[in-house]
């Protein structure tokens, strides 16, 4: 992941600070999401936190509808919007880009 980021010349700055680890520990406290799969856990918190609405992945296993649904309950429970968790051609779909 290191070698990507530098590669591509990203910047990372600390944007959420904290609200982003408040959150992800949210959706571990309620029950919604395993401790274990933190990396997905800041990929639903910061696309909550930024005001996204859709976010796309291809790993279906950890983004898909179920966990969808986890995470917007734990978005409700805290007064965040929801987010719509696909793959990104269904998103496109949603979105009117194909």
């Amino acid at each position: 992941m290191i070698a990507t980021i530098e590669g591509n010349k990203v910047e990372l700055i600390r944007v959420l600070g904290d609200r982003l680890w408040t959150l992800s520990s949210e959706y571990i406290s309620l029950g919604e999401l395993p401790g274990n799969r933190t990396l997905d856990l800041l990929h639903y918190a910061s696309a909550t936190l930024l005001g996204c609405t859709h976010l796309a992945s291809w790993d279906k296993k950890h983004f898909n509808e179920k966990v969808e649904k986890r995470v917007n309950r734990a978005n409700a429970s805290t007064g965040l919007t929801a987010l719509k968790v696909s793959n990104p051609l269904t998103i496109g779909r949603y979105l009117g880009i194909e």
